[in-house]
């Protein structure tokens, strides 16, 4: 697999090539809004598609929102896969608006968050939420690790993103046995380490997983996501 990689300020952009991906094309995309619970009954945020922008709505008044997005590019036998990060700031009225890239592809994974809210959406790939603590992501070694086992793809190539309310918004793109995958082997399950994430909106490095964040993960070669909230062992 060749990776390659190019930043701009507030920005960083991931290339993977791969082949075999052809049937990722043919996803539809799902008009399907997946949120956060809301903690006082307040409208939940949701994300909607504004020509090749996405469009977030329930940020905290001129707040900074991430953006964290990912698609297929199909060229023959060879699948291109974008991954990008941002930090955008809302709008007075809490919403805001990103522009990936310079298209908007139908099928992909598409999540916005507010940090210090911890509410975020997302929009593209069908979503499964998984109950707490239902064997899709495993804290390990004191909260250092975190080891993914929620897909049969062999191997996996992973987006994923760890909300925590009130700190920040944090991603990482890991494909099955790379630097970032630390078990070594690409073997349908991922061991990734907290340390190797990227910040893309709040504070902080992170250091540990904690009980509580919630963890969106998006398997590329599938188009499979899935959400879930940590716990404690």
């Amino acid at each position: 697999m060749t990776i390659k990689t190019s930043t701009s300020p507030g920005l960083s952009a991931f290339g993977f090539k791969f082949p075999g991906c052809g049937a990722l094309a043919k996803l539809m995309l799902l008009l399907v809004v997946v949120s956060a619970p809301s903690a006082y009954g307040e409208e939940p945020a949701r994300l909607v598609r504004d020509g090749d922008s996405l469009r977030f709505s329930g940020a905290s008044p001129s707040g900074k929102v991430a953006g964290v997005a990912a698609w297929v590019d199909v060229h023959g036998l060879l699948a291109y896969v974008n991954v990008k990060q941002e930090q955008v700031l809302a709008s007075g009225i809490g919403e805001a608006v990103w522009k990936p890239g310079e298209r908007l592809p139908d099928e992909g994974f598409y999540l916005m968050a507010d940090p210090m809210l911890g509410r975020f959406a997302l929009l593209g790939w069908p979503v499964d939420v998984i109950g707490v603590g239902r064997g899709v992501a495993e804290v390990m070694n004191s909260g250092r690790e975190l080891l993914v086992e929620a897909f049969q793809v062999v191997p996996t190539d992973l987006v994923t993103v760890l909300i925590r309310p009130g700190r920040g918004v944090w991603a990482l793109a890991s494909p099955d046995g790379s630097k970032f995958d630390h078990d070594g082997q690409a073997n349908a399950q991922q061991v990734l380490f907290a340390s190797d994430f990227t910040l893309v909106s709040g504070e902080g490095v992170l250091e540990t997983f904690e009980a509580g964040d919630h963890v969106v993960i998006a398997e590329l070669r599938s188009g499979t996501v899935v959400q879930t909230v940590l716990s404690r062992r």
